[in-house]
């Protein structure tokens, strides 16, 4: 992450995955669109040192560490199968610094996790929770139409749900959404105190408030499962990022 003379926060990239252009296209519009919305800059790598690989490797499915995990390379993993422009957008936030919506600390006012009824006993860990010191909501109210939240029935046994949202209008919308909920893009936002967000000016212009500040996160692969499963890699070991 470089910050530009501008206010916005360079994250350089290189493609090292073999794609086709239909692939390509996906990519570079999903940053795009995140270009557009936040102070976030999506750049092809020159020689910086720390930056974001983008690998297509068969079994490893569409996942990202949330925020940086180390210096040097950073890698986004997306399958051929992860072309998809929402899914494309879920992982840039991880790596930019959004975690699952469904792990916030206050999570347990707005959904029920039902147990029981995940199918594995190694997925249980998808369904962890935040730790409040480490959950970057910003004020921001619990989003039931994030891009970064799951369905109603992701890991779940057949004909059953592992997430049900206490307000029953929200129950058939998680997990569906198909680009950034405002939220989304304000909680980036706040997260790099952005001049301006989806083309407005932000109040709040005034000291930096980078997102890895002050403690050291823990940083997890995240692997997704946003309408498309795919294979969980379950030996990723949480790495720690310095400021």
């Amino acid at each position: 992450m470089y910050p530009d003379h501008n206010g916005n926060f360079i994250i350089p990239f290189v493609i090292s995955g073999k794609y086709d252009s239909n692939s390509m296209k996906v990519i570079h519009d999903a940053m795009e669109e995140l270009n557009q919305n936040t102070c976030i800059r999506f750049q092809q790598r020159t020689n910086e040192d720390d930056y974001v690989d983008i690998k297509n490797e068969r079994g490893l499915g569409c996942a990202s560490f949330v925020g940086r995990k180390s210096t040097g390379p950073n890698p986004l993993y997306l399958e051929d199968r992860c072309m998809e422009p929402h899914i494309v957008i879920h992982e840039l936030l991880h790596v930019i610094g959004l975690y699952h919506e469904h792990t916030r600390a206050d999570r347990d006012r707005y959904i029920r996790v039902h147990w029981d009824n995940i199918e594995g006993e190694d997925l249980k860990k998808e369904f962890g929770k935040l730790d409040p010191m480490d959950d970057p909501s910003y004020g921001i109210p619990y989003d039931y139409k994030s891009i970064m939240h799951y369905a109603k029935d992701v890991f779940a046994k057949p004909g059953t749900i592992t997430l049900e949202t206490l307000d029953p209008r929200y129950q058939d919308i998680i997990g569906t959404a198909t680009e950034p909920s405002e939220d989304d893009y304000k909680k980036v936002c706040l997260m790099y105190n952005c001049g301006h967000c989806m083309g407005k000016k932000m109040p709040h212009k005034g000291q930096q408030m980078l997102f890895l500040t002050k403690r050291q996160y823990r940083r997890h692969l995240h692997h997704s499962h946003v309408q498309l499963r795919l294979p969980t890699v379950t030996t990723g070991q949480p790495i720690y990022a310095k400021h």
